[in-house]
């Protein structure tokens, strides 16, 4: 995934770039220390293995990821000397307070749970799943259908499997 974001930043920026102008990157991957405001290094390095693309999230995954991302921001941009020390500002969260886990240690829990019980490929309440529904039973119908056209040619589907 690297690779391509690394092309279309570096094939884009002479493009969109005025004289004088650069592009900083926040990087998620790197774990970032020596700030107490940042999450601790084991949860950085948890919400780092969360996958995106596969499930829904738990609250405690959405505020930490909004956290890392933004934490990762605000780290390039100091790195950068284009924010003083004393932007820490309000975090953003669509999770309210009183329903995130109070310590580190909840969260942890938390964590090490969703990982365990992941790997859903269907979820009831996801219109994807039901989407992905159609080609499977369609791949089904014409496997159906061939199996039976078998037949005109002398072939049993029996001796065509086994």
């Amino acid at each position: 995934m690297n690779r391509i974001s690394d092309f279309e930043i570096h094939s884009v920026a002479p493009m969109i770039l005025k004289e004088g102008q650069t592009i900083l990157l926040a990087n998620l991957q790197e774990e970032i220390q020596g700030d107490p405001s940042v999450s601790p290094g084991v949860i950085q390095r948890t919400i780092r293995m969360t996958r995106t693309d596969l499930d829904s999230f738990l609250p405690e995954e959405i505020h930490l990821l909004i956290k890392q991302g933004y934490d990762a921001a605000r780290h390039t941009f100091r790195n950068a000397n284009t924010l003083s020390n004393g932007m820490n500002g309000d975090r953003w969260s669509p999770i309210p307070n009183d329903k995130l886990p109070a310590t580190t240690s909840d969260y942890e829990r938390a964590l090490r749970k969703t990982h365990q019980s992941r790997l859903r490929l269907w979820e009831w309440k996801d219109y994807t799943s039901w989407i992905a529904l159609i080609p499977l039973l369609s791949s089904a119908l014409i496997c159906l259908l061939l199996i039976n056209r078998l037949g005109e040619f002398g072939i049993s589907s029996y001796d065509y499997f086994f």
